[in-house]
């Protein structure tokens, strides 16, 4: 199995809220958006293809431990299946 190394944001990297549409209810709590939620996205389709490849013929279990990480890690299984 090949090690990929992870992909590193800077954080001192935002990108201006103009460049997005942002819904009413988060109504001035945000200046800036670190990662969109697009990129994370793709991101997460490139981890479950990674994890596919390295585990091809395997049978693979997924434990999800941190509080509100549900939804990415459903979506990272919809994608392993």
């Amino acid at each position: 199995m090949v090690r990929r190394e992870p992909y590193f944001v800077p954080d001192d990297e935002a990108i201006p809220l103009e460049h997005f549409y942002v819904p009413a209810h988060y109504g001035g709590t945000l200046k800036s958006l670190l990662v969109p939620h697009g990129v994370v996205c793709d991101r997460i389709e490139k981890l479950a293809y990674d994890i596919i490849e390295d585990y091809k013929g395997k049978t693979i279990h997924l434990l999800c431990v941190l509080k509100g990480i549900s939804n990415l890690c459903s979506r990272e299984i919809d994608l392993c299946i």
